[in-house]
């Protein structure tokens, strides 16, 4: 299905809703949407291995040890 089919069909669906259901889906739409923007950062804070270093390179950064990436180009 495109997204233009999936639309329409949502739209039809949703249209018989009241106000406290049309409420709750939009509350999930909004979850969805966070999940998606939140997903790379758990994913980073799961990893040990690569949080530590996420964690170190922050750290030099603040110690000026890095070298600013335009500087170089």
């Amino acid at each position: 299905m495109n997204k233009e089919i999936i639309l329409d069909e949502i739209e039809k669906d949703i249209s018989i809703f009241d106000n406290v259901q049309l409420k709750e889906v939009f509350d999930f739409v909004k979850f969805l949407k966070n999940k998606n923007e939140i997903d790379p950062t758990i994913e980073i804070l799961e990893n040990e291995p690569f949080y530590q270093s996420v964690k170190i390179g922050i750290q030099e950064k603040k110690e000026g040890k890095l070298n600013n990436w335009n500087d170089i180009k």
